[in-house]
């Protein structure tokens, strides 16, 4: 799989709040099969992933090194060694979401399988997901699959799929226009952050933010955004998270002015957008790309 295929799914499913929580292995699968649907395909086709492919095992274009990923929840995938236990596949599988009007569960897949022989996972989604991941107009969050693939834990995963539903990428129009949006704000109830990420009830606040901390790094080492985040209170209490978000290359061609300058200059333009807290609740209200 070429790794500048974009994952591209509805805002709905970046918002979800889903009864069951999601491992780094099971998003990055997931990921990987949503990147395989092409913009022009009307239905769900069988796909088929190499588990090479999945950022376990590939080659830096820039130093032909190799970079491997080692997972304890990966082997289980090799069936010789670990019969006993459930494999990845059945894991997803248990894992079903929501549909929006209380319209029911439905599970990622309608059929996944891993060909041992092949080392290859071949599955269908299922069709009750068309309408979130099938001919997408708007109200979508898209990006490079390789941003993803390389992250160390599901929480930046979750992380940097809720910054870049707000720093879309941009259009042929919108650089012709001059209105790319480099910067982007968003601010979270801190509850819903924490029901979103399944972040464990025995985390306080501090905690909170220590584990943001090492999100962060790890998304601004590896991706395409620079993120910094506010822990904000209300009253005595902290209610809420908020997150600053800029476009990397943009960030980078302005290392030399003054990042206030830079601020006030894309603020003056309206290059940026800002969501009111909650908007996670209301995920098509925004992000129209």
């Amino acid at each position: 799989m070429n790794q500048e295929h974009k994952v591209v799914k509805a805002n709905y499913l970046v918002n979800l709040k889903t009864p069951y929580s999601y491992s780094e292995v099971e998003k990055k699968i997931i990921c990987s099969i949503v990147a395989k649907v092409l913009p022009t395909d009307e239905d769900f086709k069988n796909y088929e992933i190499p588990l090479s492919e999945l950022g376990l095992n590939f080659t830096d274009s820039k130093n032909h090194s190799k970079y491997i990923k080692k997972s304890k929840e990966w082997d289980k995938l090799t069936v010789e060694k670990h019969r006993t236990e459930k494999n990845i596949f059945d894991l997803i599988m248990s894992k079903p979401i929501n549909l929006p009007n209380n319209d029911g569960l439905v599970n990622w897949f309608s059929w996944i399988r891993l060909n041992e022989e092949e080392k290859i996972i071949e599955c269908r989604f299922d069709k009750a997901l068309k309408p979130y991941l099938l001919q997408l107009k708007e109200n979508f969050t898209s990006y490079h699959l390789k941003n993803v693939l390389t992250l160390r834990s599901s929480y930046a995963i979750d992380v940097y799929e809720l910054c870049k539903q707000f720093m879309p990428d941009p259009t042929s129009e919108a650089i012709k226009e001059n209105k790319v949006v480099n910067f982007a704000f968003r601010t979270i109830n801190l509850q819903e952050f924490r029901d979103l990420l399944h972040i464990p009830e025995s985390y306080k606040n501090n905690d909170v933010s220590r584990l943001l901390e090492k999100v962060v790094e790890d998304i601004n080492e590896k991706t395409n955004l620079f993120i910094t985040f506010k822990m904000q209170k209300k009253g005595r209490k902290f209610s809420s998270i908020r997150f600053d978000i800029e476009r990397k290359s943009y960030r980078e061609n302005k290392l030399n002015d003054s990042p206030d300058e830079v601020v006030l200059e894309e603020m003056s333009n309206n290059n940026y957008f800002e969501a009111p807290e909650d908007s996670i609740l209301n995920p098509k209200n925004f992000n129209k790309n």
